[in-house]
């Protein structure tokens, strides 16, 4: 029996679309694994050596973007990386950079709704570019009902509810509470709470609070 033509032609082509997509989720697999390794290794070099490993960076970003940009956890470490580059930049560079992140961002919440991670990175950018209460608070809140004990949405929550502690309703002072408290239950390391309550603007509240329950961390000493 003779094939047809356009029926061989469209089998020929069927079986090189289905190559295709399998060489290109292989790539996108490979080069999501080099950033991820990059920006893990970033991470533990001292910032003055970042803009160095970023540059380095820049060609892999590129092929990841070519290779798998509709995937939410790609677009989740573009966007780290687009964040960590603003972080060392300044003026209208910096706001572009934000803007990238952000676009990215809520690409990638499309592609991964539930990925509360998404929403925190979102409300982190929101908040270095000023934005308005309302508008970090949202991403916020949907960080905590997609995953309301990941230790990353504690960490940035209580970060934010404790720098913005006179705007906080009943609620939310609650649940500045519950991570100042109940921190373990976020597996967030006392280490890290410590560092954000000796950073924060309201550190004193913090204290307050530890001090009228009979605890005490380091970051209060000789408060």
């Amino acid at each position: 029996m003779k094939l047809n033509a356009t029926l061989y032609f469209t089998l020929c082509f069927s079986s090189l679309l289905v190559s295709y997509g399998g060489f290109s989720f292989l790539m996108g697999d490979w080069y999501s694994l080099r950033v991820q390794n990059a920006l893990t290794e970033l991470a533990m070099q001292p910032e003055a050596s970042h803009a160095a490993l970023l540059d380095q960076l820049d060609g892999d970003i590129n092929k990841l973007i070519f290779w798998d940009a509709w995937r939410g956890e790609s677009q989740a470490l573009v966007a780290t990386y687009y964040l960590h580059k603003a972080s060392i930049t300044s003026g209208e560079e910096q706001s572009r950079l934000y803007a990238q992140t952000l676009e990215v961002l809520r690409e990638a919440q499309v592609h991964q709704p539930y990925g509360a991670r998404l929403y925190v990175q979102e409300a982190e950018v929101l908040w270095r570019m000023g934005a308005r209460f309302a508008e970090i608070m949202t991403a916020l809140t949907r960080a905590q009902s997609v995953a309301p004990y990941d230790r990353e949405v504690a960490l940035l929550s209580f970060e934010f509810y404790l720098a913005h502690s006179t705007r906080l309703n009943d609620v939310q002072q609650q649940r500045l509470e519950d991570y100042l408290f109940r921190f373990r239950e976020y597996r967030v390391p006392r280490h890290r709470l410590n560092m954000i309550i000796a950073r924060s603007p309201d550190k004193q509240l913090a204290c307050e609070l530890l001090s009228n329950a009979n605890q005490k961390i380091k970051a209060c000493n000789g408060r």
